[in-house]
């Protein structure tokens, strides 16, 4: 019993030092005020110098686009280089085996109904770069290297 009340006694001196060093919140509101729809104290910087802009320059930097090529994308030789790819096709093939009938239906009324029927289990990422890299997409032509 001696314990316990040494143990409480220690509790109660822990608790009253902590409640000592918490900031004390003034507590000064009434219910007759009615402050919540006053706007909020604007804060200012304190220390920081205005920056005076000069008029000459522009305030927004504005973006050129690219010039359309009107070139042929040059043919790119096959040079041992792979894609890299972020999810093997393995993965994607057991997420797609693993959705429920409501998912498929949502899937197939969103137009991708397709997809579900992808069966591929590797990818040749070889390949995949060189197809890439010889893409011309402004055509939607692949460049094979023949000249014609």
């Amino acid at each position: 019993m001696m314990e316990m009340m040494m143990i409480l006694n220690h509790l109660f001196k822990i608790l009253e030092k902590g409640a000592k060093h918490k900031k004390k919140r003034a507590n000064n509101r009434t219910d007759e005020d009615d402050d919540d729809f006053q706007e909020p104290i604007k804060k200012m910087r304190v220390g920081k110098q205005d920056k005076v802009r000069d008029a000459t320059k522009p305030t927004k930097t504005i973006k050129v686009p690219e010039p359309i090529r009107v070139e042929r994308r040059p043919f790119y030789a096959y040079h041992h280089e792979a894609l890299i790819l972020r999810c093997s096709p393995s993965s994607f093939l057991d997420t797609i085996r693993q959705f429920t009938e409501a998912r498929i239906a949502d899937v197939k009324s969103m137009g991708f109904g397709p997809v579900l029927d992808i069966n591929v289990n590797y990818i040749c990422t070889h390949l995949g770069y060189w197809l890439v890299r010889n893409y011309d997409e402004q055509d939607s032509t692949l460049n094979i290297g023949i000249i014609g």
